[in-house]
């Protein structure tokens, strides 16, 4: 295809403008391509490829990748085998780091329509954005992007965290137990013990009432025995000392994943099969999950 109309892209600050004036072109009755390139910088954390053109190729659908394919035209899980030229790639990437949105209008007739339009919703009229488009459209039809596109295929893995969780909870406390203890303890007491001894002495003179005034008729003897006195006192039997100790076991996950798969309907017969280049190869080696 030659491009014999020219391409008119408008930037514009303000989201709301630029949707006005793609309004406005709508209503004019153009009858090429009008695109509207939202510019999501503010809510995407910027990241740091290589170049936007290796970003675009892995074409997230979000930021600046995103981006290059709404520029274009294509569809999210499709990339073209091709690479954006320097001056191209560094003109729309400063498009997109200025949070500019992009209305790009294609097989412009009225051309000077086309540019009131844009100005008069506040937009900027964009003669290298213009050129540097046409460009890569070129360069998409040379490489034949209706047949040589290639899918990306997705597949889901697992990914395991580990967090603490609270499994028990033990409580040490002191407890009295009552218990009886016996104890044998040997005592000494003192008995009473009467001896009798047979005298022969000399006889002594008079009757039993003068012998006995002499003598003492009563006698006191003091017993006495040990008593067991108890008393009780504490102390130490037992420590005990409370810790944690960590033990290591292997816990065996399971899930179910999915992954995707090419599906070829139609006469598989009228599809060639291309070697791919080494720089195709390349890529699709770095696509790949897990690489």
């Amino acid at each position: 295809m030659e491009y014999t109309s020219r391409t008119v892209i408008g930037k514009f600050e303000s989201l709301s403008e630029a949707q006005q004036a793609k309004l406005e072109i709508e209503r004019e009755g153009f009858t090429g391509t009008i695109r509207l390139v939202e510019n999501d910088y503010d809510q995407v954390t910027p990241s740091s490829p290589s170049s936007s053109t290796e970003s675009f190729r892995s074409n997230s659908g979000g930021g600046i990748s995103g981006f290059f394919s709404r520029l274009f035209g294509l569809d999210d899980d499709v990339r073209p085998a091709w690479s954006l030229q320097q001056d191209s790639e560094n003109y729309f990437k400063t498009s997109y780091e200025s949070k500019q949105h992009l209305l790009i209008i294609t097989h412009v007739q009225d051309i000077s329509r086309a540019r009131d339009i844009i100005v008069k919703n506040d937009g900027i009229v964009e003669e290298r954005g213009s050129q540097f488009y046409e460009q890569e459209l070129r360069q998409l039809q040379d490489l034949g992007t209706d047949t040589d596109r290639v899918m990306r295929l997705n597949a889901e893995q697992l990914k395991v965290e580990k967090q603490k969780v609270q499994t028990g909870e033990v409580t040490m406390r002191k407890e009295i137990i009552q218990e009886t203890k016996t104890i044998e303890v040997p005592v000494t007491r003192e008995e009473l013990v009467i001896e009798r001894t047979p005298l022969h002495g000399t006889p002594i003179p008079g009757s039993l009432e003068t012998v006995a005034e002499s003598n003492e008729e009563l006698m006191r003897v003091t017993l006495s025995e040990e008593e067991v006195l108890v008393r009780k006192e504490v102390v130490p039997t037992e420590e005990i000392r409370l810790g944690k100790e960590k033990i290591s076991e292997t816990k065996r996950v399971s899930e179910n994943v999915r992954h995707e798969e090419v599906r070829i309907q139609g006469d598989k017969t009228k599809i060639a099969k291309a070697p791919p280049s080494e720089k195709r190869d390349r890529d699709l080696e770095r696509d790949r999950p897990g690489l």
